[in-house]
């Protein structure tokens, strides 16, 4: 008589030097049928820094054995392997955005998007909350002709032609105008062209549709513009870039790659020297008079109590702030400012600056403030 046999299948996490089980037992309590092997598959998913254990847990007695044979691992090889293939699960795969000549931003996203009935309700790689996917918020303060540009990292493409394809969504409504997708190749010397329009006459379904664009040869970029229409239902959204063409990444893992087409090492993005032909390489990194929408890299803190806001113009509470940013002196001039009508006493607002790896023995911040008004509390 055949004994119980436990077959557990563990992954096994390395995380900040901690290891973290994730167990699967699989019982066998019949015996092999017709006295033959048995395929089974165990669901991994996506792991970083993980081992797999197989483990064997036998009942009383002796008449209980467990065999293996031929372990293969199914689709466990990432996508984003490839170049310029990217299903965001994994992260950006380089895709960024450049602040140059838009208005607001695309996002990185998990289930439906915030506004009801104006996004998809999961990615297009797993069709579930799992999934991520990158799409364009088209909800007030969002106007009508506002763009997002989505930057892939620039690529040299060898073959002739190059297809990009990819799934986009966007919801068809009656009356949005003006909502469009364009995919455009943007060439080494910054000029740009447009390989694929997608719109409202586009749309078949409210679902995940597939999309192309093909593409010349040499040194090139794919920007994905966002345009926003008449409707605050015109979000839009892609997922599952993929290339068809013999494909080279122009900087390497350890390089910080520049707006234009020029490739830095990795350590020399923000050490306050513009070293990047068009010094992006240190547009985000904290020197800035916000201006721009980006605030140059400066991140609103999550774990305190309320925020700082950018805005131009006097403050909407009288006598409690500047009429004017310092900049320009006049009320198109922007800054930073915290709110403080609705707020709590001992309540505080951070905004953290980006990563300096080193900085000289004689650095200081230099910056301008301005604080008024009965509650100011302390900066």
């Amino acid at each position: 008589m055949l004994e119980r046999c436990d077959l557990s299948v563990t992954m096994v996490m390395a995380l900040f030097s901690n290891l973290i089980s994730y167990r699967m037992i699989l019982k066998t309590d019949q015996p092999s049928q017709n006295n033959d092997w048995q395929r089974k598959a165990v669901p991994i998913g996506g792991l970083n820094d993980a081992v797999v254990v197989i483990e064997v847990t036998v009942g009383a007695g002796y008449g209980g054995h467990v065999a293996i044979d031929d372990i293969s691992f199914i689709n466990c090889g990432l996508m984003e392997r490839v170049p310029g293939t990217c299903s965001f699960e994994h992260g950006s795969c380089g895709y960024k955005e450049f602040i140059v000549n838009d208005e607001f931003n695309w996002m990185l996203n998990q289930g439906p998007t915030p506004s009801y009935y104006t996004g998809p309700d999961a990615d297009h790689t797993y069709k579930n909350a799992s999934g991520h996917y990158y799409y364009a918020e088209a909800s007030a303060p969002r106007q009508n002709g506002d763009i997002a540009t989505l930057n892939s990292p620039w690529f040299e493409a060898t073959d002739s032609q190059c297809m990009i394809t990819f799934f986009w969504h966007m919801q068809k409504l009656a009356g949005d105008k003006g909502t469009k997708l364009l995919v455009k190749q943007q060439f080494d010397d910054m000029s740009t062209k447009v390989r694929a329009e997608i719109n409202q006459s586009s749309i078949a379904t409210n679902d995940w549709e597939h999309g192309s664009a093909m593409f010349t040869n040499g040194i090139f970029k794919v920007l994905f513009e966002a345009n926003r229409g008449s409707s605050y239902y015109g979000d839009i959204s892609i997922d599952d870039v993929s290339f068809a063409c013999d494909l080279t990444p122009l900087c390497t893992d350890t390089q910080y790659e520049c707006y234009v087409p020029e490739c830095i090492p990795s350590h020399r993005m923000c050490d306050f020297y513009p070293d990047c032909g068009d010094g992006s390489d240190e547009w985000m990194c904290g020197t800035c008079d916000f201006e721009a929408r980006h605030v140059c890299g400066w991140i609103q803190e999550k774990d305190d109590d309320f925020d700082w806001t950018r805005h131009n113009g006097p403050t909407p509470s009288g006598a409690t702030g500047p009429k004017n940013d310092h900049t320009i002196g006049n009320s198109t001039g922007h800054y930073m400012y915290t709110e403080v009508s609705n707020a709590k006493d001992g309540w505080k607002a951070r905004i953290r600056s980006p990563l300096y790896r080193q900085t000289s023995t004689i650095c200081k911040l230099n910056f301008y403030y301005w604080m008024e008004g009965s509650a100011i509390g302390k900066l």
